[in-house]
């Protein structure tokens, strides 16, 4: 078979705010299979046909986004291809199985409760109530527990790959960061989300990740609460077997750098 391309009334270019967008328009001859089912599968496989994602050959910047083949007579057949500059997504993927990502990082406040202030020390208040109204009550001291907002990044991309997502979605769902990831310390980033989507029949898949990011680690407080009042007592033990205040490790680890992300 043989392709012959760029006639020159069958291209056209155009400029848009994305960059160039390309059509070549040729006539592949030699098609075997004439009237058949196999015939524009034939044509579409012969070995001049350029492949989905490659670069245009000549225009930087530009890739094969849409490839459309109609039959003529004679054993040819019509061949027309779009070049033009691919969102994120559409970004084929390469030989790792994985295309480039649309990218998003945003930052929200979110509620949650500490017995600590901002310098991290454990916040106490004391009532004398020799003072008042009970003279023989010497000054009593206990923890606080307030509502504060906390910051909260949050990290997104999705990217097209090669597989569906089913197997990191056991591996990562639900855990944190055993190393250093993306520049983010040990233990501070959560992954929220994977999920993925095909719209070729499985060749291809748009997967979503979506992780949270705590600089204080994900770690939950457990802390001693005096049944009398309902509150923690003052200067609680941090360490021992009476300690009145402890950090508790509730997620499993992954290493998120197999992902092969980027933010």
């Amino acid at each position: 078979m043989t392709i012959e391309f760029d006639k020159a009334e069958n291209g056209g270019l155009k400029l848009t705010s994305s960059g160039f967008s390309v059509t070549r328009s040729g006539v592949i001859s030699g098609v075997a299979g004439e009237g058949t089912d196999a015939y524009l599968v034939n044509a579409y496989n012969d070995a001049q046909m350029p492949a989905y994602g490659s670069a245009h050959p000549t225009i930087a910047g530009i890739i094969l986004l849409d490839i459309s083949i109609e039959p003529m007579p004679c054993n040819k057949a019509r061949v027309v291809l779009s070049y033009r500059v691919p969102d994120p997504i559409e970004q084929p993927v390469d030989e790792t199985g994985t295309g480039q990502g649309l990218i998003g990082i945003s930052a929200r406040s979110v509620q949650i409760q500490t017995e600590k202030d901002r310098d991290e020390n454990q916040i106490s208040v004391a009532h004398d109530f020799s003072a008042t109204e009970e003279p023989d009550r010497e000054i009593e001291r206990q923890g606080g527990v307030v509502s504060s907002m906390a910051a909260q990044t949050v990290l997104r991309q999705t990217r097209t790959e090669s597989a569906h997502s089913l197997s990191i979605s056991l591996t990562h769902i639900n855990t944190i960061n055993e190393l250093e990831a993306w520049g983010f310390p040990a233990e501070t980033l959560l992954c929220t989300k994977v999920a993925s989507t095909s719209n070729d029949g499985g060749l291809t898949y748009s997967v979503s990740y979506e992780f949270q990011h705590d600089p204080n680690k994900w770690t939950a407080t457990a802390v001693f609460i005096d049944p009398r009042t309902g509150r923690p007592p003052d200067a609680l033990a941090t360490t021992g077997a009476n300690a009145g205040i402890k950090e508790v490790d509730l997620y499993h680890v992954s290493d998120f750098n197999f992902l092969n992300l980027s933010f």
